[in-house]
């Protein structure tokens, strides 16, 4: 095309580059009076529909994008046969005619670095993939400005929304399988071989450019094309021909652009810039010529000096080098994850956060309207996402690539892919007790209550046990696990009592199933790699030296962190690269026992009429047959016991002493409780007279946790639950008159739960997540048969209306208080759940009923929080904690 043709308004002046899609002119806008740059598609492809496909696609392409280090699109003309692009014509000089000489120095190279990923990364945010990239298509403005250029192979990626879980590609004009499309220099492996590529192709191009940048070599260099394409395939880059001493976050970064397996690559540009920041502080300032002369001519004098500033730093050596030392260490900063408003952390129900191993991700449960799912945060970014398909998620954890999210719901331990959205259940019976995922791609779980810890692939497969409990040591529990760098062993918690006394952090042989207790009084363990081992023990984060070969603590332990929310699950994890992750407390934190509820009572419309008894650690209130009196669970420093209370008279008794006691149920007559209790053992079921007439009497003995539910009107029948390893929760039943059993009389794979026997004695209400969620179920008693859901949206914690022909529970998904009428008078019938009222009260973590109903069914005995106003737990991020620990270790000096 001849200088001064004009298209449309555009008159162009000079041709300035050409490439595989197009010639470049420059040309001069007439309208507006600058100059443009005019990529103007060749005759001989403008006939082809697929060439002009392409080209009009880049120009779409372009459109979507506005980055002030991206060109932008001005403007796409057609006339006749020719149609041209009219783009920001953007003067300086090529990085590849930069390159051509020299590599760049450190500085320039970062800035460089750093302004090509934010272009990627907002490409990428747009679906946009380049798939051209190198350092011929980046143009460096006089004033130091990088912009990317030349569209005119990128693709675009449709990623999918919330409800849709496929990934389409965008095939307007695209590539067909097998076509090979790039510059052979700066392919990533898969598009070399043809294959469907996404932005991880990008990362990998940008890994090739800086090590051009960095090294002065190209990364991959034949011949001939096909002999650069075999060594992008076969061999790796020159690591040596990097400079010598490139920070450390640098080399990190270019080893992980340039993995040949896609799936071990960099996921995201965003990452790139989290460790380029890590290298700026590492990277020396660049030297003016004037500097290297004055440098030249002061070596001169420093030669002479050596020798006596030798002898004068020698003395002071070696504080100096600690000096240099603690200086050297990355800065250590702190902030706030704040979930999106209306969104809380359910902190009272398990684990509710993880950090990526990278660090660069957070992944938190958020609870909005009592509705759970898990959100994935990243740290460069306000917004979090909620991840489709997670709902009921509680104690998530990251793979160890950081591409799946593990977390349990509905009594299912279950994986979720964040690469393509699926989502898989790995075992069908775990508790909410936390898990690891080693690097074997097998995940360490608790499968809950009286068990200790288990393995199953992650892709899914029979669990074996690689841990055990230790009944005699009154054990519930051992849970938290967390892989040490030695795959073979894992630090985890162990839990006695129900959890009531002072857990102890321990270390598991994975091989041949032993442990020892490194640290007593201590939960949420992690382990740092400056030789640490972290703990949280009465509200604070401690660390104490710790050998990992030897697996032996060999110090004190400091005090790093206060204020550590005390929650129900994990409070603190930390990345492989160091970032820390917690729960923080606005302020000192009240233990358990010192809490303050009131028990009250509550009418259908849900106004209080608050009890005469003082406020108090309460637990479980269940109401006598003739609701004049009332036992209940008290949680006193480390021990919880029942107390009775005449609700006529208002006088308040004890009714246990030895060992831990709770959940007790009325027997006929009001004159006995039958109730929970660790006082021989594992806690089993007992009998006791409430005038002391009579001595305790054991009613179960068993291996693991029991609770009493509900017993028959005569007296003869008891439903009581029990948690074995094989099929987790059950709902068991013993004959009190002949002393038969006890017999499972719910015991499926699921979780059945909180079996209550009706007024009339022929039926049984209770819960089970066979669904995937807890709902409210009711079959005939004591012979089952058919069964029918009573609730819709979930549903547990049920009770009996006395007066019968009403049955009360709890919404799962709405938190309302549900009352629904049945009919038993001709087979079984049930109406419409209908919401009494929303008020929040203090629940129990187990699910068992945390109320009573009065004997008229009119009133509720619930236990009152207050407002609950903002939640008290924040979740906290402290990047470079570990050089924090290291800084710490080095002295009080530091």
């Amino acid at each position: 095309m001849k200088n001064g043709y004009e298209i449309a308004h555009y008159r162009v002046i000079e041709k300035i580059g050409a490439g595989a899609m197009g010639e470049v002119f420059r040309a001069r806008d007439t309208k507006l009076g600058r100059d443009v740059a005019l990529k103007i598609l060749p005759q001989d492809f403008a006939l082809d529909p697929a060439r002009v496909s392409r080209f009009r696609r880049e120009a779409r392409l372009l459109a979507a994008l506005n980055h002030p280090h991206i060109a932008a699109i001005h403007d796409f003309q057609e006339s006749g046969d020719v149609r041209c692009l009219v783009l920001e014509l953007v003067e300086g000089v090529t990085l590849a005619d930069m390159l051509s000489e020299k590599s760049l120095e450190p500085s320039r190279a970062v800035s460089f670095a750093r302004q090509l990923a934010l272009a990627l990364d907002a490409a990428h945010r747009e679906g946009i993939i380049h798939r051209d990239l190198k350092p011929s298509n980046i143009r460096i403005t006089p004033d130091g400005t990088l912009k990317v250029l030349d569209f005119g192979l990128a693709k675009h990626d449709v990623q999918p929304s919330t409800s849709d879980q496929t990934t389409a590609t965008e095939t307007i004009g695209g590539t067909r399988p097998g076509m090979i499309l790039g510059t052979p220099a700066y392919m990533s492996p898969e598009q070399a071989r043809g294959q469907t590529v996404d932005k991880r192709a990008d990362i990998w191009a940008y890994g090739c450019v800086l090590f051009e940048m960095f090294s002065g070599e190209r990364s991959f260099h034949g011949e001939t094309p096909s002999d650069t394409i075999a060594k992008v395939l076969t061999t790796e880059p020159d690591w040596m021909a990097l400079r010598p001493r490139l920070p450390q976050a640098l080399e990190r970064l270019l080893r992980r652009c340039l993995q040949k397996d896609p799936e071990r690559r960099l996921r995201d540009m965003g990452d790139a810039l989290l460790d380029l920041e890590d290298a700026v502080s590492e990277v020396p300032a660049p030297s003016t010529p004037e500097k290297r002369s004055r440098s030249v001519r002061i070596g001169v004098w420093v030669g002479f000096a050596v020798a006596l500033v030798i002898a004068i730093v020698a003395g002071f050596f070696l504080g100096h080098l600690r000096n240099r030392s603690a200086k050297a260490l990355a800065p250590v900063v702190s902030f706030e994850v704040i979930p999106s408003e209306g969104i809380r952390l359910p902190v009272d129900e398990g684990s509710c956060f993880a950090i990526d191993p990278s660090g660069r991700r957070v992944a938190y449960v958020g609870a909005q309207n009592d509705e759970r799912r898990l959100y994935l945060r990243r740290l460069d970014q306000v917004e979090a996402t909620p991840l489709p398909g997670t709902e009921g998620a509680i104690s998530p954890f990251f793979s160890p690539d950081g591409e799946q999210i593990a977390f349990f719901a509905g009594g299912r331990l279950k994986r979720y892919s964040l690469r393509d959205q699926s989502l898989v259940t790995v075992w069908e019976a775990a508790s909410t007790s936390g898990g690891c995922w080693a690097e074997d791609d097998t995940i360490i779980f608790s499968p809950g209550e009286d068990r200790g810890l288990f393995a199953v692939p992650a892709k899914g497969g029979i669990p074996r046990s690689i841990s055990h409990i230790e009944t005699h040591q009154r054990t519930v529990e051992h849970q938290l696990p967390v892989m040490l760098p030695d795959p073979t062993f894992v630090l985890f918690v162990i839990h006695s009592q129900w959890a009531y006394d002072d857990p102890s952090v321990a270390v598991l042989n994975r091989q041949t199933g032993e442990h020892q207790v490194l640290v007593e009084n201590a939960s949420s363990p992690v382990y740092v790699p400056t030789g640490h081992l972290a703990f949280v023990r009465d509200g604070s984060l401690l660390a104490v030296p710790f050998d990992p070969e030897r697996l032996k603590v060999t110090g004190e332990p400091l005090t790093a962190i206060d204020h550590i929310f005390q929650s129900a699950g994990r409070e603190v994890a930390l990345s492989s690269e160091g970032s820390l992750v917690y729960l923080s407390s606005r302020g000192s934190q009240p233990q358990a026992w010192e809490r303050q509820d009131g028990l009250t009572w509550v009418d259908r419309e849900g106004n209080l009429q608050p009890l005469s008894a003082p406020p108090g650690a309460y637990y479980l209130p269940t109401l006598s047959q003739d609701g004049e009196k009332l036992a209940v669970t008290v949680f006193e420093p480390r021990n919880y016991d029942l107390w009775a209370r005449d609700l006529r008279r208002g006088a308040t008794s004890r009714l246990t002493h030895e060992g831990n006691n709770h959940v007790a149920v009325w027997t006929t007559g009001d004159s006995r409780i039958i109730f929970t209790s660790d006082r021989d053992g594992p806690p089993n079921l007992y009998r006791k007279s409430l005038d002391g007439s009579t001595p305790v009497e054991r009613l179960t003995e068993g291996p693991h946790h029991q609770d009493p539910i509900s017993i028959s009107p005569d007296d003869r029948f008891l439903t009581f639950w029990d948690n074995p390893p094989e099929t987790g929760g059950d709902i068991m039943l013993l004959d009190l008159v002949e002393r038969t059993g006890p017999t499972p009389l719910l015991a499926t794979k699921f979780d059945e739960s909180h079996g209550m026997i009706s007024p009339d004695g022929n039926y049984i209400a209770y819960t089970s997540d066979e669904s995937g969620r807890h709902e409210v179920y009711v079959q005939p008693f004591p012979e089952l048969g058919e069964r029918t859901q009573i609730s819709i949206d979930g549903g547990h914690e049920p009770r009996w209306n006395p007066q019968g022909g009403e049955l009360f529970f709890w919404s799962v998904t709405n938190q309302a208080f549900m009352a629904v009428e049945v009919d038993s008078a001709d087979g079984f019938r049930v109406g419409i759940p209908r919401p009494l009222f929303t008020r929040p009260f203090r629940r129990h973590l187990a699910g068992i009923p945390n109320y009573d109903v009065a004997p008229d069914g009119r009133r509720f005995l619930m236990i009152d929080i207050g407002d609950i106003g903002e939640p008290a737990a924040r979740l906290t991020i402290t990047r470079n904690w570990g050089e924090e620990v290291r800084r710490r270790s080095l002295g009080p000096a530091h």
